[in-house]
């Protein structure tokens, strides 16, 4: 009797349980319940190594007591890591008065607008120019960091100098 069986199967492997014998669905469903159990089992794991890892330690946002960014000369007291988060933060405050300044300019139109529009694509830019330098500056070797530091902060000072100017072209129509 089982020879037969087998025989019907024609090409096909004969099962190796007796449960696949009974449905043939079983196989079936057994891989995709090993499929479902290996992601949950990975997932699972991923968030346990995920929990274990040291929390990030909080953005540090430097700024004086009237919530200015640092200086330059403040720039050049700060270690790698120091430098690096301060600039970052200086980065979203851009982003921040950029929002702000397209949210103004939206609302007062007509000339504010196109001023807004003529100096968006040059702060993009030299937002992009901020960021690719601040990149050479992470990534760089200890006797190259000073100058690199020196280069970011020049960039960075030409971003924040003409973000204010076009608040006061934009700001002042």
């Amino acid at each position: 009797m089982a020879m037969r069986w087998i025989e019907e199967l024609g090409p096909r492997k004969a099962p190796r349980r007796r449960s696949e014998r009974l449905d043939p669905n079983v196989t079936t469903m057994s891989k995709q319940f090993s499929l479902t159990s290996t992601f949950l089992t990975s997932t699972i794991l991923v968030a346990c190594a995920l929990s274990a890892c040291k929390s990030a330690p909080p953005r540090v946002t430097l700024k004086d007591s009237q919530g200015n960014f640092v200086t330059t000369a403040e720039f050049e007291a700060m270690d790698r890591e120091e430098f690096i988060e301060s600039i970052e933060a200086g980065l979203s405050d851009v982003d921040t008065q950029m929002t702000e300044l397209r949210t103004r300019a939206n609302e007062l139109g007509g000339d504010s607008l196109k001023e807004f529009a003529e100096c968006e694509g040059d702060l993009r830019k030299q937002r992009t120019t901020v960021v690719n330098q601040l990149a050479i500056a992470r990534n760089s070797l200890n006797d190259k960091w000073p100058k690199e530091r020196a280069e970011t902060v020049e960039v960075y000072m030409e971003l924040r100098e003409d973000l204010a100017d076009a608040q006061k072209d934009v700001l002042d129509r």
